[in-house]
Order: structure tokens, then C-alpha cells, then sequence
């Protein structure tokens, strides 16, 4: 990879002089001159406004080989004494610095940035993010003088540096690049500046930055639409919603009935499964949404619907996520305890999202209490991604929570799999349904 503050050692067959020319920019893909990118405006939001949480990913240089991109000159004349040529390939360019100053503009434009670059060993705010971005330089221009050349100062320069830098904005939640958008940059500085200083690469690609910000199309869809639910701080709504709970209405198991009740979980982070409990709320795991304010629910009817994590509790791992303009048949639910032996029936999306809708039976195998909590142990089997689902009794009704599994390797299942009991997953958020069964 190119180092940032890259010297080249440049002869010339004709003064017999070197020059050592700090490398302003890291790469590049053409040879053209004075090009120059506009500054525009940024758009910033409103203060009292919120926008969908950004995380940035990356720049990547795309270079082609044997291409000179600029010059590096020498004199008052600043005369050409050569072509700047880097090395080619694709390189992924100072991912720190980048990001500060990504951070920085975003920042002062009011928009939402997360991740923690102090973060050495996994950062769990980044699943926060609704969109990852990343950028790709695929045009950059850079020239160099060192004026004082003639008088053996070959340790300061002016320079001045150009980007084209192709912008991809990737929806966490859909799987896929949901924008793509160029903006210029440039910088220049005329008087001397010292070989190897930085300054002119990063305000070109701050330009750059403050450029997209400016796009109209970039500002309407990082913000947050007019329908989005905000996380209640309160309980006493959720208490009342869940007045709709169902008990014991199960009528069989209905692989029609579950694919659209029970949804794959999608966070930045990965996915894992849940269900519905009424016909606006969801459960899952709180490790299955993570830090996350918004997730995608994929139905196994098709139905692909927004969430809003309204409620999580950490040391039980349960959340809650609300369905955003829409609303699902929920499943029935079930206080009793099974006896040990008894069949019991996982579905969810194993390993990954291709397997959604998978059915397993097993029995229930015992009741264990470990940490003060409460888990029913079952030799159905489960796989990451089944995380939040639901155990069902032959009737249909869920009588747990998916929650972990005892694997050598991470990869070879014991057959020793954990649930929290449905009455103890709601009540770590107060809620007591054996009192909120609803008659019909």
C-alpha cells in the first residue's frame, strides 16, 4: 500500500540534481492539468431534526499502472523535471485520518456519525449504523514545485491536488448499495509548505466531502421520514399495547401461520430471527439487535417491513422492536410449562437468511437456573440465526424464546440449546401476561 507521506527519489539527467518530493496524495488515475472542483454549500439539518445513523467504511484508490497522474517541477518556472508515476492496483488509503475528517463534516452539519475510532477490538456502536459509506477515488491529479530548487532547498514545495471520488452509500438493513454519487474536490497551496505534508490531500478530500453533503438526493434520504417511531422512554404504552396478548389459542402447528408471524432480524451487525407478540410488536434478542434504533423484518411470507427497537434489556437479552406503519398477526403464547419429554418445535432462520422458515422438533429436556435467570434446555436443535425465535408446544403456542446453544468450535452443536420462558422474557420489561390475556 502507498504510504501516506510517500518520497520519491526523482533524478534528472540534465541538472544532475535529486529532488525529494513529499507525496501529497497517495495515488492517482490521470495525467490531466488544472482541473479544479467547485465548493459547495453543505445542507445541514435542523438541530431539532434527527438523521438515519452513518458509519464510515473506507476510501479506496483505484490506480492504473504506468499512468503518470501529475508532475513534479523545479524553479520559479516551477519547469517539469518529471512525471509523478505511482505504483498501481487498488489500495485502501489511511482509513483513520479519512475518517476524522469524514466525522468532522458530517458532524458540523448536524448529521449523525457513528462508530468509535478508539475502538481497537470490535466497536458495538457501529451497529447502530443504517447506512455504511465508503469512497472510491477513481480520478486524481496532483503537482508538486519546489521553487527554490536551484538554491539546493529541496525540503519545501507548493502543490496543488485534485479527486474525483465515487461515493456509495450501502443500506444495512436491505443488503445492498442503495446510492451512488461523484463528487469533486481540490486544494492547492501557494506558498511553501513543508515536503510531505498532508494539508493539501486532506482539504481536497474535505471539499469532496462537503460536496456531497450538498447533494439533494444524499440529504432526503439519510433523514429520518416523517413516519419514523421514536424509542419510548416510557413503559406504560407498551404495557397497554400488550393488553393484546393471546394465551393459549394455539391450534396445531401452521407452517402458513408462522411465515407471517415470525420475521429474519436484520441489523448491521447480522441477523437473527423473532415474533410477533401482538399485532405492532415483536420480540427478540437484544443481542440480536445490538446497539441498533431502526432493523429490517423479513417475513417468511415476503413482507419485508422497518422496526423501531423501543425496548431492550441487557441482561436478560430481550428487546422489543415496533413495526413501523404496519401490522402482523401475532402468535399465541403460552404460560404453562411443558413436562420434560415433551415435543417442542424451534423455527427461525438458521445460520443464515436463505434458511428462514426452518422447523425443528426436539423434546424438552430440563429447566435450568443459571445467573439467577430461568432457561429451558431443549435438544432442539439451534444455529446462529435462530437467535429470538420461538420454541412452540405441539399446539402452537410459543412457550420460549430462542437465546443460546452449546457448540465445540463454535460449529458442531450439542444438542444442548437454552430458551427464556415467554413469561420471563416479558416480565423483564414488568410485564405480567397472565393477567393480559384477551378474551375471544
Amino acid at each position: 500500500m502507498v504510504g501516506e507521506t510517500e518520497v520519491q527519489t526523482l533524478k534528472t539527467s540534465k541538472a544532475g540534481f535529486v529532488l525529494l518530493a513529499g507525496s501529497l496524495l497517495l495515488a492517482g488515475c490521470v495525467a490531466s492539468t488544472n482541473k479544479k472542483a467547485p465548493s459547495l454549500q453543505p445542507i445541514s439539518v435542523p438541530a431539532f431534526e434527527e438523521t438515519k445513523p452513518i458509519a464510515f467504511k473506507k476510501v479506496v484508490l483505484k490506480v492504473p499502472r504506468n499512468t503518470p497522474i501529475g508532475k513534479v517541477g523545479a524553479g520559479l518556472a516551477c519547469m517539469r523535471h518529471a512525471d509523478y508515476m505511482p505504483s498501481g492496483g487498488r489500495y485502501s488509503l489511511d482509513e483513520e485520518r479519512f475518517n476524522d475528517i469524514f466525522r468532522e463534516e458530517l458532524l458540523s452539519a448536524n448529521y449523525e456519525v457513528v462508530g468509535d475510532p478508539d475502538q481497537l477490538f470490535g466497536d458495538p456502536e457501529i451497529n447502530r449504523a443504517n447506512y455504511f459509506i465508503a469512497g472510491l477515488i477513481d480520478d486524481i491529479e496532483v503537482n508538486i514545485c519546489f521553487p527554490w530548487a536551484g538554491y539546493g532547498n529541496f525540503d519545501t514545495a507548493s502543490a496543488s491536488i485534485y479527486m474525483n471520488v465515487e461515493w456509495q452509500l450501502y443500506d444495512t438493513l436491505r443488503r445492498q448499495v442503495v446510492m451512488k454519487i461523484s463528487t469533486e474536490g481540490s486544494s492547492e497551496t501557494k506558498e511553501a509548505v513543508t515536503a510531505g505534508d498532508s494539508i493539501t490531500q486532506d482539504e481536497a478530500f474535505a471539499v469532496a466531502v462537503r460536496n456531497l453533503l450538498a447533494d439533494e438526493d444524499f440529504h432526503q434520504l439519510v433523514r429520518h421520514g416523517e413516519t419514523a417511531v421514536q424509542p419510548s422512554p416510557q413503559t406504560t404504552e407498551l404495557k397497554l399495547s400488550l393488553a393484546d396478548l393471546t394465551l393459549d389459542r394455539g391450534a396445531g402447528i401452521n407452517p402458513e401461520s408462522l411465515a407471517q408471524s415470525v420475521a429474519v432480524v436484520r441489523s448491521a451487525s447480522g441477523h437473527g430471527s423473532g415474533f410477533m407478540v401482538t399485532p405492532e410488536y415483536l420480540l427478540t434478542n437484544q443481542h440480536v439487535v445490538g446497539g441498533a434504533e431502526h432493523v429490517r423484518l423479513v417475513f417468511g411470507d415476503g413482507a419485508e417491513i422497518e422496526g423501531t427497537v423501543i425496548e431492550r434489556n441487557n441482561y436478560r437479552d430481550i428487546a422489543i422492536v415496533k413495526l413501523v406503519d404496519a401490522r402482523r398477526k401475532p402468535l399465541p403464547l403460552s404460560t404453562q410449562r411443558p413436562s420434560i419429554g415433551t415435543d417442542a418445535f424451534s423455527y427461525g432462520a438458521p445460520l443464515k437468511e436463505d434458511y428462514g422458515g426452518s422447523l425443528r422438533k426436539g423434546i424438552v429436556s430440563a429447566y435450568r437456573i443459571d445467573r439467577g435467570l430461568d432457561f429451558l434446555q431443549s435438544d432442539v436443535e439451534l444455529s446462529p440465526g435462530n437467535s429470538g425465535g420461538p420454541l412452540l408446544d405441539a399446539e402452537g403456542n410459543v412457550i420460549a424464546v430462542a437465546v443460546s446453544g452449546v457448540m465445540i468450535g463454535g460449529l458442531v452443536s450439542q444438542g444442548i440449546n437454552f430458551f427464556i420462558p415467554i413469561d420471563r422474557a416479558l416480565a423483564a420489561f414488568d410485564i405480567a401476561i397472565l393477567n393480559a390475556a384477551k378474551s375471544s
